[in-house]
């Protein structure tokens, strides 16, 4: 039996809801770690105006109630320009030390809108057989060698 493909090697799930246009501090939901290795964060920058700056960083803690402590180093950032294209923001955090992560996503110097914000982790001690809808996944698909 060959190893699935990544719908049921990774467990998506959506941590942030799309954030119109504006600016802030915007938390994402912390992702539980407990049985994975690693957790890779996508943050898609939709509209962005010229000088527009989105700034995400990422931290961890031990408890969902505990304060979460910066990872070091981890930080992503994207400043507009006068073309307005999309964008996105890709960290992997691998092996935190900490069982909770969360990424935060600041928005400064002018109007920009960015999400969702989706968290997979990966390296699961066990694997799924299905997808969850519990983080806002509507529907997955997986085929193998599909014919044309």
């Amino acid at each position: 039996m060959g190893i699935r493909g990544l719908n049921y090697n990774t467990d998506s799930r959506v941590v942030k809801n799309h954030v119109a246009a504006g600016t802030g501090t915007n938390a994402c939901t912390p992702v539980d770690m407990q049985n994975f290795e690693g957790v890779r964060f996508v943050v898609p920058v939709t509209t962005h105006k010229n000088a527009g700056t989105v700034t995400v960083t990422f931290a961890e803690a031990s408890a969902t109630s505990a304060t979460f402590n910066t990872l070091t180093g981890t930080s992503l950032s994207f400043t507009g320009t006068t073309v307005a294209d999309s964008k996105i923001l890709l960290a992997d955090i691998y092996r935190p030390k900490d069982r909770y992560v969360k990424a935060t996503v600041v928005v400064a110097t002018q109007n920009c809108s960015f999400g969702p914000v989706v968290a997979e982790l990966y390296g699961s001690r066990k694997l799924k057989t299905t997808n969850s809808t519990a983080y806002q996944v509507a529907d997955t698909d997986q085929q193998s060698s599909p014919s044309t």
